[in-house]
């Protein structure tokens, strides 16, 4: 049988050796900084991996860290121990009773893993965490009318099965919170590529 190579990005060292031989720094930078998270503020990073954005991050923010691979959380804790709280699990509503809500939700590479129940049902449990003037950040690939045809080739071959347009990502979304802005970024890769970023509120 055949090794298929998007197994070895579950690895949290093949995964960051990965990104780093694909990912532009510079927009990258702009990205997590358009994020506008604040010293002090409380973020919950659903999907987090082996934590690589709180190096971009202000220190003295309250960080949760969830992933379901123990690999991505042992590494995260390893390397960002002393700055968060990294934990094999995923988001529910409950969290709140145990570490209450937050101001920034991130979901940066996740929902395009999901099928629409449970896309829905991680949009659904993320509001219930989220504060009344938080926000939640989605971060996908996305297909589009016109797409670069080496970008739709690599989403193809995505681990993540479930590539959506931007319209059925904002449909999604708009089941649980009432404001969604979205924007389509080309540049974050060294490669041709596609992401759809979405931003939604519980309110104005």
């Amino acid at each position: 049988m055949l090794l298929d190579p998007r197994n070895l990005l579950s690895k949290a060292f093949f995964y960051r050796w990965f990104q780093g031989l694909i990912g532009r720094e510079e927009p990258w930078k702009r990205f997590v900084e358009g994020l506008d998270i604040l010293p002090g503020q409380r973020v919950l990073d659903i999907g987090c991996g082996p934590a690589s954005i709180l190096a971009q991050l202000p220190n003295d923010i309250e960080y949760f860290g969830l992933d379901h691979n123990p690999n991505y959380i042992e590494e995260a804790q390893a390397k960002y121990g002393s700055r968060g709280t990294f934990i094999v699990r995923s988001i529910s509503a409950e969290l709140a009773k145990e570490f209450g809500q937050f101001d920034t939700i991130l979901a940066i590479g996740v929902l395009h893993h999901l099928d629409d129940a449970g896309a829905e049902a991680l949009l659904a449990a993320a509001s219930k965490v989220l504060k009344p003037d938080g926000k939640l950040v989605s971060f996908d690939g996305v297909f589009f009318d016109g797409q670069n045809p080496i970008a739709k080739f690599l989403l193809y071959l995505d681990r993540g099965r479930f590539v959506r347009t931007s319209d059925a990502y904002e449909n999604l979304a708009k089941r649980n919170f009432p404001k969604v802005k979205s924007r389509f970024i080309h540049d974050l890769l060294a490669v041709p590529y596609s992401h759809f970023v979405m931003e939604c509120k519980l309110r104005e």
